[in-house]
């Protein structure tokens, strides 16, 4: 499904997935935020993963991490998966919505 308009850069839909607007041939990047969940610990690795979308570079602090994204097609969803200095694994899932000029 491919939205025509653009009410707003970024919302939460109705599934509870940040979400954002980007044209096909744009390049975005996405930050996220991991402070919370993380309660003191910290990112030891960070991997992101998704289809229809093109993952270009990533990076990551001991508390946020980073993908920069090209490509968008559709709706597609964008995984990040990290595992802190305690081991832990966590994951979250982003929504990129292709804009149809």
């Amino acid at each position: 499904m491919v939205h025509p308009i653009r009410p707003q850069r970024s919302w939460t839909d109705t599934q509870g997935f940040p979400s954002y607007w980007q044209d096909k041939d744009e390049t975005e990047t996405r930050t996220l935020d991991w402070t919370r969940e993380l309660s003191g610990d910290t990112i030891a690795t960070s991997t992101w993963t998704a289809t229809g979308i093109t993952i270009d570079s990533t990076s990551n602090t001991t508390t946020s991490t980073t993908a920069t994204l090209s490509g968008s097609k559709g709706i597609t969803e964008v995984t990040n998966t990290i595992t802190t200095a305690q081991n832990r694994i966590l994951t979250k899932t982003i929504r990129i919505y292709e804009r149809v000029k």
